[in-house]
């Protein structure tokens, strides 16, 4: 999300080829570190959790899934807008 603001300035300042070049770029590089945030979150969460279970019966656990629901439906924003908004 830190990122949206410098996108969303570099749209109103640069030429139009330049603004294409710079989201395909920037697309890029999302997906590699957002794959890189998911197995390094999921590396952490083995770590945490003593057993499958409990991510159900902890509140941790259940913390944990409330933030996957919403970094689920970032990533789902996200997808729709690089493969139907920006083509």
């Amino acid at each position: 999300l830190g990122s949206l603001w410098p996108l969303y300035k570099s749209c109103t300042l640069l030429p139009t080829s330049e603004v294409k070049r710079l989201m395909h770029y920037f697309g890029q590089l999302a997906i590699v570190i957002v794959f890189v945030l998911l197995i390094s979150g999921l590396t952490l969460l083995l770590q945490y959790l003593e057993s499958f279970s409990a991510l159900f019966t902890s509140n941790y656990g259940q913390l944990i899934l409330l933030k996957l629901l919403l970094v689920s439906a970032m990533l789902l924003l996200g997808a729709c807008h690089k493969l139907f908004l920006v083509p």
